[in-house]
């Protein structure tokens, strides 16, 4: 595959896209010291969301592909992390009185962002600088998220 003509602004971007996932750790570990006490979780929790908000957003471009190469077969994996991403999201009051931790929730995140970039790899369809970029931001992502899991345990 050729460069993409947008290469220089996707890389930017997409490290700018790290940003919101260190409202995690710094509510996980700042709490009392570095945020109040009280935002701490909250700064957890959006972290979360803004997860699995990505989640469903990198699973787009894997939709895209499957319609612009017209296989519908690949439509059910590409939606796939979306649903995950928002399973990791259901409240607790859904779950007829069982409760799932916020560790549980980031792991799941975790395991499905390199699940989809191991998926996007085996495909062989990513060019060399975007997978790059994603092995970058992905591993970014996962040990962000596995930071704030550490500091919520």
């Amino acid at each position: 595959m050729t460069a993409a003509p947008n290469r220089g602004l996707a890389e930017p971007l997409g490290y700018a896209g790290l940003l919101p996932f260190l409202l995690g750790p710094l509510g996980a570990f700042g709490a009392g010291s570095v945020v109040h006490e009280a935002i701490a979780p909250g700064l957890v929790m959006w972290c979360l969301f803004y997860g699995a908000i990505i989640l469903s957003f990198m699973a787009g471009g894997r939709w895209g592909l499957a319609v612009e190469k017209g296989e519908g077969g690949r439509l059910i994996p590409a939606v796939t992390p979306a649903l995950i991403g928002w399973a990791a999201l259901v409240p607790d009051t859904l779950l007829f009185g069982g409760s799932i931790s916020i560790q549980a929730r980031l792991i799941v995140l975790i395991i499905a962002f390199a699940g989809l970039f191991a998926a996007e790899v085996r495909s062989g369809e990513l060019p060399s600088w975007y997978q790059t970029l994603r092995l970058r931001l992905t591993t970014g992502v996962s040990i962000l998220l596995g930071l704030t899991v550490l500091g919520v345990g």
